[in-house]
């Protein structure tokens, strides 16, 4: 009988199985040998959703007071804010069920709180106070290991957020659409942290910069520029904080820096790096070519301020909306020097450039004169760059 096959021959069945929870289901009715497995794999992530419509946790708090073992399967818990496009701005219904909930949970490693992206400013102001106070105490336990807290808007109180940030086994830290104000006075418990994610243009800059030896053992950074800084510190602050340790770095911004601006960034205190992702989203009208130069000159000042010996991967991403014409002559742009950076001996290690290409046509103005396709682009580029595709680590790709 089922019951009696071995216990690692159930956990290979649904290994293979997967994530298919009905699946999983049917086998555990079919025979109770499978019921604890498929429950551990079953709650190990957990999603709770809040719609304008209903917010229906009640029956999932049911469950968790009934059998109070599945609290301890739940590793990822997710709660993210739904709304359709055209009620964006109705209120949120938080059901009272949530915080018991999350004051169940604790043994979750990985938290997300979502809002949709440009929603309001003041999404973190709509959560009731005992809500707010569950989510603080689950992102205080010590297990938590993952903290991506997304779209909350202004959050006015610096020690109120500074409660999120309080997890001692914390790696892992995304900050995006978050507007918090600068305050010295909060600062995290953890000092493990290997994983940021910010986005600066909504000013966590001066929130974090300041946090000094809590950021020396990061090694994955990823920065997001949407719009101008409005900041007191420079991003090289931050830079500098995680150059000691920093091998993979990934610098997204949608409008490319003036040669001489106070947010251009320096490398030459990064000499682990091994990983370097620049993505740039230029959006017109008219101002592709000229953004798409600055674009240029600013990656091969960057690179020139680099000199780890390590760095084996450059990938650039080039994300255009398509205002204008990018095949007017004017200004020219400096692929040859970037080309020289990349394939010259700066760089030992570099065994993979990638660029990843992506032209969106703006509907209604195409013309003869805008039919640049991005197939088109791509030749341009290996056209531009052969020493680099003499040296064997050249791509080049649509996406």
């Amino acid at each position: 009988m089922l019951s009696d096959f071995p216990q690692e021959l159930i956990e290979r069945f649904i290994e293979e199985i997967g994530p298919d929870a009905s699946a999983l289901r049917s086998c555990a009715l079919v025979c109770r040998a499978f019921a604890a497995s498929s429950q551990r794999l079953i709650f190990s992530e957990l999603v709770i959703a809040i719609t304008p419509e209903t917010c229906n946790v009640e029956r999932l708090l049911d469950v968790l007071l009934h059998s109070p073992h599945l609290a301890a399967y739940v590793h990822t818990l997710k709660i993210v804010v739904i709304f359709n496009q055209q009620n964006r701005h109705e209120p949120i219904l938080w059901s009272p069920a949530v915080a018991p909930i999350l004051d169940l949970l604790r043994h979750v490693k990985s938290f997300t709180l979502r809002f949709p992206e440009r929603r309001t400013q003041t999404d973190w102001g709509s959560i009731p106070k005992e809500l707010k106070a569950a989510i603080c105490g689950l992102c205080h336990q010590s297990r938590l290991e993952s903290l991506h807290l997304i779209g909350l808007g202004f959050v006015p109180d610096p020690a109120e957020f500074a409660q999120l940030v309080t997890s001692s086994a914390l790696k892992e830290l995304s900050f995006i659409g978050v507007t918090i104000p600068p305050s010295s006075e909060h600062r995290p418990e953890t000092k493990g942290l290997t994983t940021c994610y910010l986005e600066l243009g909504l000013s966590p800059l001066d929130f974090v910069a300041i946090w000094g030896d809590s950021l020396s053992s990061v090694r994955n950074l990823r920065l997001m520029w949407p719009q101008d800084i409005e900041s007191s510190r420079s991003p090289q602050t931050l830079l500098n904080a995680v150059s000691p340790s920093l091998e993979d770095l990934h610098l997204d911004y949608y409008r490319p820096f003036s040669q001489g601006s106070s947010n251009a960034v320096s490398l030459a205190n990064s000499t682990k790096l091994r990983r370097l992702v620049l993505r740039v989203h230029i959006n017109g009208p008219f101002i592709t070519r000229f953004e798409l130069y600055n674009s240029v000159r600013g990656w091969e000042d960057l690179l020139q301020s680099a000199c780890s010996p390590a760095l084996s991967t450059v990938v650039i991403t080039i994300i255009v909306d398509f205002f204008d014409d990018i095949t007017t002559p004017q200004p020219i742009i400096p692929w040859p020097l970037l080309d020289e950076l990349l394939a010259g001996p700066r760089f030992p290690s570099l065994g993979n450039v990638e660029f990843q290409v992506k032209l969106q046509p703006y509907p209604g103005v195409l013309g003869p004169q805008y039919s640049l396709q991005q197939t088109q682009f791509v030749e341009v580029l290996r056209a531009e760059l052969p020493r680099t595709r003499a040296r064997g680590i050249f791509q080049c790709n649509e996406i």
